[in-house]
């Protein structure tokens, strides 16, 4: 591979995972404002639905536990 190459595979790579981790926000952030009620935007057989998915469930494991401040 020239180096040409491999520079543009790098940075094709990088864009790819920026995408996927905006989408993984999405979950994140839609888990925060929307709460369990929140419906994924993608359709369940694209990877995105997944990623989004991922995100969305990270936001809900990590809020387990916590009491809100204004209950303190």
């Amino acid at each position: 591979m020239r180096m040409n190459d491999q520079t543009n595979e790098l940075a094709n790579r990088i864009a790819e995972a920026a995408k996927e981790t905006a989408i993984w926000r999405e979950g994140q952030h839609a888990f925060r404002v929307e709460g369990l009620g929140a419906s994924n935007p993608y359709a369940a057989d694209q990877a995105q639905a997944t990623i989004w998915q991922n995100g969305f469930q990270s936001a809900q494991e990590a809020s387990e536990g916590r009491t809100p401040a204004w209950v303190r």
